[in-house]
């Protein structure tokens, strides 16, 4: 936990310390927090993947996990993933672990914002765990969406080929 910004109390940064110490031994991948008031002219993700690779973030040769940045001064924020945390948080995940966050980061609940994509990022590894065991039958949340989406297209065409054919 890097509060450079200031944002937590030190109770907060000790319970952040137990789920990054999760992370790391449930998942064999590293968790960080860095929160900051300037990124020295950098976007927030090249500051956060510098910042990463500066402090010998992650886990493994591969260098496992994922750094959440937050900078006051741009009030914006960043998920940046490396190694295997490429593979299990792709953007569709990214964008729905931001969509839990947002709300807190909007009050000011930055702790609650913290733990929500902590809990985001159990919860997906162990997605991901089912998934690498039988990737065959795995259906995941994505897939599902996907499929939706495929239904109504294909409800919305018909309904249209529908009037074209009762118009003629």
């Amino acid at each position: 936990v890097f509060d450079y910004a200031d944002l937590l109390s030190d109770e907060d940064e000790r319970e952040m310390h137990l789920w990054i110490q999760d992370m790391q031994e449930n998942w064999e991948m590293d968790l960080a927090y860095l929160t900051t008031n300037d990124t020295e002219g950098m976007s927030v993700q090249e500051y956060g993947a510098q910042f990463y690779m500066e402090h010998d973030l992650g886990l493994g040769e591969n260098y496992d996990g994922v750094i959440f940045v937050l900078d006051m001064g741009s009030r914006e924020g960043q998920i940046v993933t490396c190694g295997k945390a490429i593979d299990i948080y792709t953007d569709y995940y990214i964008d729905q672990m931001w969509d839990n966050m947002v709300g807190f980061l909007s009050d000011g609940d930055y702790y609650n914002a913290f733990f929500s994509l902590y809990m985001d990022m159990h919860e997906l590894a162990g997605e991901y765990e089912k998934y690498q065991a039988d990737p065959d039958s795995y259906i995941s949340d994505y897939s599902e969406a996907q499929k939706k989406k495929s239904i109504f297209s294909s409800l919305g065409i018909a309904a249209v080929f529908s009037l074209v054919i009762a118009a003629v």
